[in-house]
């Protein structure tokens, strides 16, 4: 039997092609092609600048392109992606990828049990 954590996809989080963090995405809403996972940042990842909402606040500010990137499946096709970032009050920061383009979603999820009730 495959462990939930074995399905996740690996990814890099870039902006203007610096590095600054890490996921491993989870099949979270197949209908609409959404994956979520906590985030790693690197030493790049400015919270100010990176992330769409900071202890629930969402920036008023313009939206910047973030790319995600596996090293299985290359650059994953969305139509945007945004850093939920809590560490100041929770410890947890969070990415979530939306309007992930099909076929590559049910390539990057097909043996996700999420995805495989989805299909039914």
């Amino acid at each position: 039997m495959i462990g939930v954590g074995e399905l996740d996809v690996k990814v890099d989080i870039l902006y203007e092609n610096k590095l600054i963090g890490h996921s491993d995405l989870d099949c979270v809403d197949p209908s609409m092609g959404v994956a979520a996972g906590p985030f790693q940042p690197t030493a790049d990842y400015v919270r100010d600048l990176h992330a769409s909402a900071i202890d629930g606040v969402y920036q008023e500010r313009r939206t910047i392109q973030l790319i995600v990137r596996s090293a299985e499946f290359g650059e994953i096709d969305s139509e945007g992606t945004g850093i939920e970032d809590f560490s100041h009050t929770l410890g947890e920061i969070e990415v979530t990828v939306l309007g992930i383009a099909y076929p590559g979603y049910e390539t990057y999820f097909a043996h996700y049990p999420n995805y495989q009730a989805f299909k039914r």
